[in-house]
């Protein structure tokens, strides 16, 4: 943990570098994928705030994780790490249900997309 946390750190300090692109498209990336847990999960107003930072958060880290001068095999490590970390966050601001939902959800999508791949 400790581990991950110095890379967020990192990650952090090297903000001012990524340009406003990466902060435009994480926000729209954030916008999109908090529509629609709203609309899926029906999240209130707080969790729809809380959500939506957890996203745009999530898409900045990943877009500069995919920049790190780092193999793709260390790069996959350390998105799924951070990936881990985002649903961790999720897991305490959705409730058990909706939680649930979003697990089931994700894993029909990657389903969809493992059988596309196959195509």
């Amino acid at each position: 943990m400790k581990k991950l946390i110095a890379i967020f750190a990192f990650l952090a300090l090297s903000a001012g570098i990524a340009g406003a692109q990466d902060t435009k498209a994480a926000q729209v990336e954030a916008q999109e994928t908090t529509d629609k847990m709203v609309k899926n999960l029906e999240l209130n107003e707080e969790q729809t705030t809380l959500v939506y930072r957890q996203n745009y958060e999530r898409a900045l880290q990943v877009a500069k994780l995919r920049t790190m001068d780092v193999s793709d095999e260390q790069k996959n490590k350390l998105i799924k790490d951070q990936y881990a970390v985002y649903e961790g966050e999720l897991k305490k601001i959705l409730t058990a249900d909706q939680f649930t939902k979003w697990l089931s959800t994700k894993e029909k999508h990657k389903s969809e997309a493992v059988k596309e791949m196959k195509n």
